[in-house]
């Protein structure tokens, strides 16, 4: 009689034991993945502040270069408004037209 529950309780035990078995080995996993990702952690964080530093300089790179478009967008406006004028003055001459000069 007690031959058939000794079976089944060898049985249960040997169910929860692989059980366990299992979540340990499943916890152990994690636990080499996180101290892989601890380790690569200070590697990723220079990269990351690397980068940003790089963006930094490419900001004001851009920023520099905007500055300078704006700055040749005046002269550019500058020449045209001189250019008009000049084309105005010729006009005027050409057409004997003395008054028109400006």
């Amino acid at each position: 009689n007690l031959i058939p529950e000794l079976q089944s309780a060898i049985k249960m035990l040997n169910t929860e034991l692989s059980s366990k078995e299992n979540e340990y080995n499943d916890t152990l996993q994690k636990a080499e993945h996180l101290e892989e990702i601890t380790h690569d952690y200070p590697v990723l964080k220079d990269n990351v502040e690397e980068l940003k530093l790089m963006l930094k300089e490419k900001n004001s790179d851009i920023d520099t270069l905007e500055a300078k478009n704006k700055d040749m967008m005046g002269k550019i406006n500058s020449l045209k408004q001189s250019h008009n004028k000049a084309l105005r003055q010729f006009a005027a001459v050409t057409k004997g037209n003395k008054d028109y000069i400006t």
